[in-house]
């Protein structure tokens, strides 16, 4: 069981991430950290996900509760991921970043599984395309 934290959990992007690692298998649901809805109900903010019993963590929580092996999804605002991936990927997590801050970095597998399956597959970090870059990879690729 792979356990998975998100960093910036109270956006939207987070919402969508927590929802699809809800149903998945083989995943257990670690911090949820929010700067501005520490300790809040995750279902006061997200209808959708009232059923969970999930709370928001506080700032760092992230960093103290990860283990080696574990992955974190960077869901924060553009410009904010910089500062934290570097400290995740140093204490041997697997980082998927979901703003912009690492879509043009040498050094991360960008995230467009249709196209590069396996690099991301292996990759300790990983950039998430954005919405329109995805929509014209995806017309393209056939």
């Amino acid at each position: 069981m792979t356990c998975v934290h998100v960093w910036g959990a109270s956006g939207y992007a987070a919402a969508e991430a927590i929802r699809y690692l809800l149903a998945h298998p083989h995943v257990r649901i670690g911090a949820l950290e929010s700067r501005s809805h520490a300790g809040e109900l995750v279902a006061d903010h997200f209808p959708l996900l009232r059923t969970t019993g999930l709370r928001f963590t506080e700032p760092g929580s992230v960093a103290v509760a990860a283990r080696a092996g574990d992955v974190v999804i960077a869901a924060g605002a553009h410009g904010e991921a910089k500062a934290v991936v570097p400290i995740f990927l140093a204490a041997g997590l697997r980082v998927i970043d979901l703003s912009a801050d690492y879509r043009f970095d040498n050094d991360a597998a960008y995230g467009l599984t249709e196209f590069n399956r396996e690099l991301v597959t292996q990759a300790r970090l990983v950039a998430n395309p954005g919405c329109y870059p995805t929509a014209a990879s995806l017309a393209l690729l056939p």
